[in-house]
């Protein structure tokens, strides 16, 4: 075994052992699995799920770690099991007052994991809103572990045709970002 000596003055001295991890147990590698999506075009009215998603593909800098999400018909699945964390980020547009703007996250059985709700009193208006969830995902192919996003002009006197969820590829408005926090 190496000897350690402490010198008063300068500190520790001598060869330090070689420190060995594979022993430890119960400690996770982090983050292993982090993306964004954003919302390609448009959209108007009710859509559930919303469907154009894309990735960020890297564009201004924006990464991806670990494997990621699938999207198909706006439905994602996950590429491996754990807590995550989903947010959505939407920014909107209202033409008309009076109404009332909703996103979600569901799954894909339809039921609501978290919404907000946000009134616009007056016309020709934009707003960000903001929602998200924690989710143990035991089983990446139930659909109660796929996840869908969904978009709603409510109340609107317009039939919700004024209400505009931005999306483009050209930069990020409407988005989602998924993080694997740790195991199940």
């Amino acid at each position: 075994m190496a000897q350690i000596k402490l010198n008063a003055t300068y500190g520790l001295t001598g060869a330090l052992p070689a420190v060995s991890g594979a022993s430890l147990t119960g400690i996770s590698a982090g983050i292993v699995h982090a993306e964004m999506f954003r919302l390609n075009s448009t959209a108007t009215g009710e859509h559930d799920p919303l469907t154009d998603w894309n990735t960020t593909d890297g564009t201004h800098s924006q990464g991806r770690i670990g494997s990621g999400m699938s999207v198909s018909s706006g439905v994602f699945t996950f590429p491996a099991t754990g807590i995550w964390r989903i947010e959505f980020n939407a920014w909107f547009y209202r033409g008309v007052a009076d109404s009332q703007c909703r996103i979600l996250i569901k799954n894909n059985s339809g039921t609501e994991i978290t919404k907000s709700i946000q009134s616009v009193s007056d016309a020709n208006y934009y707003a960000h809103q903001y929602t998200s969830c924690m989710l143990d995902v035991t089983d990446v192919a139930t659909d109660a572990n796929k996840i869908k996003f969904e978009w709603e002009d409510v109340g609107a006197t317009d039939g919700g045709t004024s209400a505009k969820l931005q999306g483009t590829a050209s930069f990020t408005a409407t988005h989602v970002v998924f993080t694997r926090l740790g195991d199940t």
